[in-house]
């Protein structure tokens, strides 16, 4: 793929998390699956009071919302997120907290957060979609402190491509992708993007360890969580500008809605949302050069 293609799918992708912004952020704090998943992070990296916390493609503010609900003494936080609309809801869900709102991409957030270290990073629901997260990892080193922690969630196996194969019967989506073909949705990659030629190393359920392991990180904890979920919760997501199936793309909202939901009242199948928590910390005790992730 070229600089000018990937200049032209980042300007899609930014155009649907900008257009998907405010229902996002309210669902993230409604949904059983954002608030569970939340919570059970925030515990899991064990903040204590006077952290300095960096929420990390923050969304809407969910994750820093639950932070300061375990631990309202938080001395500072930063809600970093690329999307200029993602960081206005994130500004009036958190108004009041001690929180610096930064537009930036996640390869190059940390000289925003200023020269002091912070103690935690979080990051829920968005590490997998980075496709090279070795240069995500080297950013987050340079603003934690040596034995500072990271958390962020992965999607645990689930049962999406059932689903997908009860659409794909129903003729609401067209024949599945031939292995490797390009395509965007649903939930497009988020930055840093890969150059002509690159391969993507996502993280996932099946390689975090390794992968972690190879940027010089130590996993302290990685623990699978089940969020129940509904049909009716399950629309509203899909639904979202931003984890539309592109054969969705045209259809108006509540048509779209309606179609699903005549499709799914046919069956028992109920969605699982499973993500797996993963807390680390970096092997080193210097943090690793982005020049070095880079290599």
């Amino acid at each position: 793929m070229s600089d000018a293609s990937l200049r032209d799918r980042d300007a899609v992708v930014r155009r649907l998390w900008a257009d998907s912004a405010e229902a996002y952020a309210d669902l993230a704090l409604q949904l059983p699956t954002y608030q569970i998943s939340n919570r059970r992070l925030v515990e899991a990296v064990g903040l204590r009071a006077g952290d300095r916390v960096v929420d990390l493609a923050c969304g809407g503010g969910a994750t820093l919302a639950a932070a300061f609900d375990v631990e309202p003494r938080i001395a500072a936080a930063w809600a970093v997120d690329w999307v200029d609309g993602m960081i206005a809801e994130a500004r009036r869900r958190l108004a009041g907290r001690p929180v610096t709102f930064v537009v930036a991409s996640a390869q190059a957030f940390a000289d925003r957060v200023g020269a002091e270290p912070v103690d935690c990073v979080l990051s829920n629901g968005a590490f997998f979609h980075f496709e090279r997260p070795e240069l995500v990892l080297a950013e987050v080193g340079r603003v934690l402190k040596a034995d500072g922690v990271l958390g962020f969630t992965v999607p645990a196996p689930s049962n999406g491509g059932a689903f997908f194969d009860l659409f794909r019967r129903a003729g609401l989506i067209g024949p599945a992708p031939a292995a490797g073909a390009p395509r965007l949705g649903p939930g497009p990659g988020l930055g840093p993007r890969l150059g002509p030629g690159a391969r993507s190393r996502r993280i996932g359920a099946d390689n975090v360890e390794r992968l972690l392991g190879e940027c010089g990180w130590r996993i302290e904890t990685l623990e699978r969580i089940v969020a129940p979920t509904s049909h009716e919760d399950y629309i509203r997501w899909m639904t979202l500008p931003v984890f539309r199936h592109p054969d969705w793309a045209g259809l108006p909202q509540d048509d779209l809605a309606a179609r699903l939901r005549d499709t799914l009242r046919g069956t028992d199948l109920q969605p699982e949302v499973g993500w797996v928590i993963v807390v680390a910390r970096r092997a080193a005790t210097e943090p690793i050069s982005t020049d070095a992730a880079r290599r």
